[in-house]
């Protein structure tokens, strides 16, 4: 008798404590998790967070490695900085990932692919970039203006393997080892500006590139992952051009996938149609079948253009809702929330300069008038936390991406006299 009374207590305590922990995990606010401070500017999107809280970065202006760029990996719990490599660093612009379970991979345009130890920074492998020669003498010159696109390249996960979109064309590689398994030529020569990092979705590949034989005009092309064959490719009509002298970079988050379809931006040729200047054709938000490429719907922006400041992330996808950062001269700065079923506009939200990152129901974006990052409930709308980043003022915000379940921030000190990076995570 007293054994089963132990017993019944038992179950009664245990029961309780599971009520109390699920509790306690519906309720958990969202927070600051980790921060920590590196000298040098973070190049914009040559970074990558892991699992663990690391930081994966290429870094310019560091006092010790003057003369050259580094890759850095720091603990953004602790704030150590757990090594640095300068090896076959030689541009200014390199784009890095980190492959979970792998490597550091990071690419130089023009000239290599390598794989580091996540560990020590050591070389495992090297590939030549195998690209034309104008890609090498573009990724070295170096100008100092803001306004000059980065060099043609990125980088994507694809599984266990690795997506390397360059003029050459899209090849996949073992992370492992470095070696080609497959390369798919696209006929994109002598596109002088930044691709779109390809987006993987359900073993398919979507690239958004410059379109053969046009450089003035873009397309979306479906590649099978598994063995490099291309799918189908949609015209997506002219690229707005920027600059003085122009040009046409295709910006990062150029297209998005979800359960629904893929979403991308189409410019319009349509002499009827009212623009913001003579080089900047009228834009659509498309949803495209994933598999055959046809057209879904079509929203026009009316008065809404895409957000040329949105470094990262132009557009995302969830579920059944798709993000879509804008500007209006109007209403300034917002991001539009659409139903990707019906291609209908559910509601707008004000956000920062900057860019947004997507985890499952969540919506990450900055603030700049509250130095915060703001938590959005994607099918509500509604804003569910502000997360402080602190001092404000000091750090200006140039990054959000997802890493999981979290969000991950980078930002560059505005106001010291020797340029730092601060790299928050932000979760629950």
């Amino acid at each position: 008798m007293v054994r089963w009374m132990w017993f019944l207590c038992g179950v009664v305590a245990l029961a309780r404590s599971s009520s109390a922990q699920g509790q306690d995990g519906a309720e958990r606010p969202w927070r600051r998790l980790a921060s920590a401070v590196l000298e040098g500017a973070v190049r914009e999107g040559a970074w990558d967070v892991d699992e663990g809280g690391v930081a994966y970065c290429v870094v310019a202006g560091r006092s010790k490695d003057a003369e050259a760029e580094a890759i850095v990996a720091l603990d953004t719990r602790s704030g150590k900085e757990l090594w640095a490599t300068t090896a076959g660093l030689h541009t200014r612009t390199t784009y890095l990932l980190r492959v979970p379970g792998g490597p550091v991979v990071a690419y130089l345009p023009g000239q290599a692919i390598i794989g580091l130890d996540p560990q020590t920074g050591a070389r495992l492998w090297r590939q030549d970039a195998a690209e034309p020669r104008w890609v090498a003498e573009w990724a070295t010159a170096n100008p100092d203006v803001d306004w000059r696109p980065r060099p043609p390249g990125s980088l994507a996960i694809a599984g266990d393997r690795l997506l390397v979109l360059s003029p050459s064309g899209l090849t996949r590689i073992d992370p492992s080892d470095g070696r080609r398994e497959w390369s798919l030529p696209l006929h994109i020569e002598g596109a002088y500006y930044g691709y779109s990092p390809p987006v993987v979705a359900d073993g398919t590949a979507f690239c958004v590139m410059p379109t053969e034989g046009n450089l003035g005009r873009c397309r979306l092309v479906a590649v099978d992952v598994a063995i490099g064959k291309q799918l189908w490719s949609v015209d997506l009509g002219p690229i707005p051009m920027i600059g003085d002298p122009p040009m046409t970079p295709i910006p990062a988050g150029a297209c998005a996938v979800g359960p629904h379809g893929v979403i991308s931006i189409r410019h319009s040729e349509d002499a009827a149609s009212a623009t913001l200047d003579e080089d900047t054709p009228r834009p659509s938000l498309v949803c495209l079948d994933a598999r055959s490429g046809s057209l879904k719907w079509r929203a026009s922006l009316q008065r809404w253009w895409p957000d040329r400041e949105a470094a990262q992330g132009t557009l995302a996808a969830t579920g059944d809702r798709a993000v879509f950062p804008a500007w209006s001269e109007g209403s300034g700065h917002r991001l539009l929330v659409y139903d990707l079923v019906a291609g209908r506009l559910l509601y707008e939200l004000p956000c920062g300069e900057r860019s947004l990152g997507v985890s499952g129901r969540f919506l990450a974006s900055w603030l700049s008038y509250e130095d915060a990052l703001t938590i959005t409930e994607l099918e509500s709308g509604e804003e569910v936390a502000t997360v402080g980043l602190p001092p404000a003022g000091r750090f200006c915000c140039s990054e959000v991406r997802a890493i999981g379940a979290r969000f991950a921030v980078v930002q560059r000190d505005i106001d010291s006299p020797r340029e730092t990076t601060r790299i928050a995570l932000v979760g629950q």
